[in-house]
C-alpha cells in the first residue's frame, strides 16, 4: 500500500467521525446559539426581546428628560420613579431623584438614592457630592468629608465641593483633654478657632451646634458623666467668648463614659475618648433637620407659649 492510499483512508475514517460528532451535536448548538430565520422574527426570539429593552430604555430617557426640564418638584418625583421603573439601573435617575428628596428634606431617601446612584456608576463625581451634601445639611461633618473626597478624586476643579471640605474636615475635629481634666490645651484653643472660622461661613449660617463631652471610663459613671458636661460648657464658653460665636446656636451636652471611639483597655484608647466633639443641625425658619428628617416646630418637642 502506497503513501497515497493510506492518506485516503485516513481522509475517509476522519471526515465520517466529523459527520457523525455534527450530527449529535448540532441539536445542542442550535438550542444554545439558535439560528436567525428568514423572514419576521418569532414573537419569543431574542430580537424582539432587544428591540423591546431598546424601546423602553428610549422611553425612560424621554422621561428622564422630561423629568430635567420639569419645575415642580412632585412632578419630578413622578417621572423619574416612572424611568426607575422602565429602567431600573438607570444611575441619573436615582441621582436626580435624590436631588428632589434633597430639596424636599427627605434626607434619609436622598442618602439612599445618591448611593445607588454612586454605586451603579462609581466613575461619576455627582452622586458622592450629593451625598456630601446632604451629610453636610445633616451636621455629619465626618461622613461629608469622607463623600466630598471621593468625589474630588473624579472631578477635582468642583470649587464648591473643595470649600464645603475644607469646612467639614474643621469641623469633624476632635478635641482632646488631658486625664481628669477640663481645662483647653493649647492646641484645642487652635483648633477651635479654626471650627469658629468654619461656623461663620454663610453656607453655615442657618446651623446650629451640639458641643457634645465625652470621658474614658476611668473613675466612676457619675463622675464621668459630669466631667463630660464641664468639657462641653468649656468649649462653648470659649467659642463665646474669645471666638464670637453666638450662644444661640451652641448647646452643651455631656454623655460621659457610654460612647467611647476606641477601647478603654489601652493608654491611647483612653487618650481618644477624652474629647468634645461638634455636631451641626440645619434650622431652617422654624424648622430643624434631625436624624434625616426635617420636623416643624410642633414635632420638635418644644413647648408652645
Amino acid at each position: 500500500m502506497n503513501e497515497a492510499k493510506k492518506m485516503g483512508v485516513g481522509q475517509i475514517h476522519w471526515s465520517m467521525v466529523g459527520a457523525l460528532i455534527t450530527f449529535l451535536l448540532f441539536p445542542l448548538f442550535s438550542v444554545i446559539c439558535p439560528v436567525r430565520a428568514n423572514g419576521p422574527p418569532d414573537s419569543k426570539g431574542y430580537d424582539t426581546q432587544y428591540l423591546e429593552l431598546t424601546e423602553q430604555k428610549a422611553r425612560a430617557e424621554r422621561l428622564f428628560r422630561k423629568g430635567v426640564a420639569a419645575k415642580d418638584l412632585k412632578e419630578k418625583e413622578r417621572l423619574y420613579l416612572e424611568v426607575l421603573k422602565l429602567w431600573p439601573s438607570y444611575a441619573p435617575a436615582y441621582n436626580n431623584l435624590a436631588d428632589v428628596y434633597e430639596k424636599q428634606g427627605r434626607f434619609k431617601e436622598a442618602i439612599k438614592n445618591y448611593e445607588m446612584a454612586s454605586y451603579l456608576a462609581p466613575e461619576v463625581a455627582f452622586p458622592y457630592f450629593g451625598l456630601g451634601d446632604v451629610y453636610f445639611k445633616l451636621g455629619g461633618f465626618g461622613r461629608a468629608s469622607k463623600s466630598y473626597q471621593k468625589g474630588l478624586k473624579i472631578k477635582p476643579d468642583d470649587e464648591l465641593a473643595g470649600r464645603r471640605l475644607k469646612l467639614a474636615q474643621a469641623l469633624s475635629k476632635k478635641i482632646v483633654f488631658d486625664f481628669d481634666s477640663c481645662s483647653l490645651t493649647p492646641e484645642a484653643k487652635k483648633l477651635l478657632k479654626e471650627m469658629a472660622r468654619a461656623m461663620k461661613a454663610p453656607e453655615l449660617k442657618g446651623m446650629i451646634f451640639e458641643i457634645a463631652g465625652h470621658t474614658d471610663s476611668i473613675g466612676t459613671e457619675g463622675y464621668n458623666f459630669r466631667l463630660s458636661i464641664r468639657r462641653a460648657m468649656a468649649v462653648k464658653e470659649f467659642l463665646v467668648k474669645e471666638c464670637g460665636i453666638s450662644s444661640k446656636r451652641l448647646s452643651a451636652k455631656g454623655y460621659g463614659e457610654d460612647r467611647p471611639l476606641a477601647s478603654n483597655d489601652t493608654g491611647e484608647g483612653r487618650r481618644r475618648n477624652r474629647r468634645v466633639e461638634v455636631r451641626g443641625r440645619l434650622k431652617i425658619g422654624q424648622n430643624i433637620i434631625k436624624n434625616g428628617v426635617l420636623l416643624p416646630r410642633m414635632l420638635q418637642g418644644e413647648k408652645g407659649r
